[in-house]
């Protein structure tokens, strides 16, 4: 049995030595093909990718923000500047009655409630 028993210790090692071997032929293939393997600076580049996204996400974001906003105010003051006017073309055309003599201004009668 012992003869055996080192039979399989020496098959042991012989299997551990092809699997190291095995293990840096395929790692000088891949230095061959695509270099060096940084993964800091792979995850520094990655990082760097999502970055620049995420600006462009959130500056559209704010560009759209903005934009609608600014519809929003245009819609809304335009229609204050619309009543504005109307109000003030109301009152001139008051003044223009007045003047004319086709609207004359209010004046309370003597004996009303208020007096």
């Amino acid at each position: 049995m012992e003869t055996s028993l080192a039979e399989a210790r020496g098959n042991h090692r012989t299997a551990e030595d092809e699997l190291d071997s095995f293990i840096d032929r395929r790692e000088r293939q891949r230095l061959t093909y695509e270099g060096p393997y940084d993964p800091e600076a792979e995850w520094r580049e990655l990082t760097r990718e999502h970055a620049k996204e995420r600006r462009l996400t959130i500056r559209e974001l704010w560009i759209r923000f903005h934009l609608s906003q600014a519809e929003r105010l245009r819609s809304t003051l335009q229609r204050m500047v619309d009543h504005h006017e109307q109000e003030a073309a109301k009152w001139e055309g008051q003044a223009t009655m007045e003047k004319s003599g086709q609207l004359t201004t209010y004046s309370p009668q003597k004996g009303a409630a208020w007096d």
